[in-house]
């Protein structure tokens, strides 16, 4: 079968292309296309690309592999096959290769590779242009610490805050920091009607380990389901806030449910966006690689990148891919083994009570999560009282990607909670 690609047309792509330029630096590795039968060598030596021709004999390190089907939702920009070849593969599109030699110091390369070969030969992927910062001249949050004792601990936790009305508390995504709220909390129509409170956990962003209390040093962070609960209680408590509402993204969503559940006398309502009711399909998910000292923090952070918005500003998606490099080692991992392992509605969702504390659930369109098994949709299924909504064109880090159309979707939920609550204590 003849090759399917412009072998001449896409290897002056590639050469030209200033951010693969820099991301194959130092590497030499044959990376092999396979499409259905046929097969084709891009020649990487010492960070240079020198050929792209049919594949020989050639031993390669990386393999990208699918059916006819697979690339050509690759190349059209079909966001569930872009982040199944991110994750490792699915039925229609996989990735083999090396985890330590290969990709954890070049998954970023092959993942923009592949984004080369789709402005030659599919659909470019889109980079939006962020012309201006649309909140600019109402960026006016306040940051500052507040310390508490969880367990004989004593923490010190670093918060911003910015509007005024009916507190609503911030909670970050696994392994961030609440930099992911800057562009929520400069909204200037949410400031009107919420106290806008956005935190880092313990060990997370600004919010420094522990200084007393704990060797944390000497073990893995690992704080579980319970006590990263206690922490936010804690938290709240030491801002004296009157049954705020929380509104958390992926475990953060998480844990915005399963604290109406086992704290819910302390909140007012909580929004769970990308979070799950139950998460068997993680069965299989490999948690190892996010604290193992061969790889980098940016291996990951290039991870979720994949999960931004296609119709996100480039500058934005950037940035939250950066807010994950820089966090402390092992924090992504350990926040991990709760929103694989520990969250289970089907367990504990009935001590959620709407009629109390009423639970809105939201997924973004292109999260990997709506729609799947256990996925978001299923907490107002199994849920009396529960509401729940897709949010159209936004993705997994909807809040910190693409602004601008979260805070337009999340307002009017954030009012129906307000107004659940109110007739609640009615």
């Amino acid at each position: 079968m003849t090759s399917t690609f412009q072998h001449d047309k896409v290897l002056t792509a590639l050469r030209t292309d200033p951010e693969l330029t820099y991301l194959v630096r130092g590497w030499t590795a044959t990376v092999r296309l396979r499409r259905g039968d046929t097969a084709d060598d891009i020649t990487i030596v010492d960070g240079n690309v020198t050929a792209f021709a049919p594949a020989t004999d050639t031993e390669a390190q990386v393999l990208i592999a699918g059916t006819d089907e697979g690339w050509s939702k690759l190349l059209a920009g079909d966001p569930a096959t872009t982040f199944a070849l991110s994750a490792g593969g699915d039925d229609t599109l996989r990735v083999e290769a090396d985890l330590f030699t290969q990709q954890a110091p070049y998954g970023r390369a092959v993942r923009r590779l592949v984004r080369v070969l789709r402005r030659v030969q599919g659909t470019p992927a889109a980079e939006v242009e962020l012309r201006e910062d649309p909140f600019a001249a109402s960026d006016v949050a306040v940051g500052r610490y507040v310390r508490f004792e969880v367990e004989g601990v004593r923490y010190r936790v670093y918060y911003e805050e910015a509007g005024q009305g009916v507190p609503l508390l911030l909670q970050h995504t696994a392994g961030a920091d609440s930099r992911q709220w800057r562009s929520v909390l400069a909204d200037p129509e949410l400031q009107k009607s919420y106290r806008m409170i956005a935190y880092d956990l313990p060990f997370h962003g600004r919010s420094l380990p522990p200084t007393f209390g704990a060797r944390w040093w000497e073990e893995p962070y690992e704080p579980g389901r319970e006590l990263i609960m206690k922490w936010v209680v804690a938290f709240k408590r030491a801002l004296s806030l009157d049954k705020p509402l929380l509104l958390g993204v992926s475990v953060g969503g998480q844990l915005a449910a399963d604290i109406l559940a086992h704290h819910g006398e302390e909140f007012g309502g909580a929004v769970a966006m990308n979070g799950t009711y139950h998460n068997d399909i993680m069965a299989s998910f490999d948690n190892s690689p996010f604290n193992d000292p061969r790889i980098s923090r940016e291996y990951f952070a290039s991870l979720m990148y994949e999960s931004t918005s296609p119709l996100a500003p480039e500058p934005l998606r950037r940035e939250n891919e950066w807010i994950y490099a820089s966090n402390g080692p092992g924090v992504y991992k350990g926040d991990n083994l709760y929103y694989s392992g520990e969250h289970d509605l089907r367990i504990d969702g009935h001590l959620i009570d709407t009629a109390r504390t009423p639970l809105y659930a939201v997924v973004g369109e292109f999260d990997p999560v709506n729609g799947a098994p256990g996925g978001p949709q299923e907490i107002a299924e199994h849920i009396p009282g529960a509401r729940f909504a897709v949010l159209p064109q936004l993705s997994h880090f909807a809040m910190s990607d693409d602004p601008v159309r979260f805070n337009a979707a999340i307002k009017p939920i954030l009012d129906q909670v307000v107004a659940d609550n109110r007739g609640a204590d009615a």
